[in-house]
């Protein structure tokens, strides 16, 4: 069987996710489980699971679950998820780019969603900005994860 994670080094739960999704903001938050889920009506999503800490957001209140979700199927899903893992694990995008891109691996990636979870527990900063995508025109968030 192929790997979700085939090809991330050459990249420079069964839980229901519940649909709160972080706004615009910066965010200490709390990682619950980080996961493959199978769609539907096929592909898959890689998600990640918290729970807010602190919030400079009103709409996001301390204590409220958050999810990131990322569709497996885009060009921009390897890198995102590389750097996601990169700061769950200590490593600054902002300052350890090369570092982070050396220590994230398929085997780093896959134990991350096995039923582990060894990310749980685990506290990040996020910093969340809307931007126009090129393709549609439509506002998304784009997450930067910070250790």
């Amino acid at each position: 069987m192929e790997s979700f994670f085939t090809g991330v080094e050459m990249i420079i739960p069964t839980a229901e996710s519940n649909r709160n999704y972080f706004l615009p903001g910066k965010y200490r938050v709390r990682l619950e489980n980080v996961l493959i889920h199978k769609k539907r009506l096929g592909g898959n999503l890689f998600v990640v699971e918290t729970t807010c800490l602190e919030s400079d957001n009103p709409e996001v209140l301390v204590g409220e679950t958050r999810n990131w979700v990322q569709p497996m199927d885009t060009d921009a899903a390897m890198p995102r998820i590389k750097t996601f893992m990169g700061a769950a694990h200590g490593y600054c995008p902002k300052r350890n780019l090369d570092a982070l891109s050396k220590f994230v691996t398929q085997e780093v990636c896959e134990k991350a969603v096995s039923d582990e979870n060894p990310l749980k527990g685990k506290e990040l900063k996020l910093e969340c900005h809307n931007k126009k995508s090129a393709k549609t025109g439509k506002d998304f968030t784009v997450h930067l994860w910070l250790p």
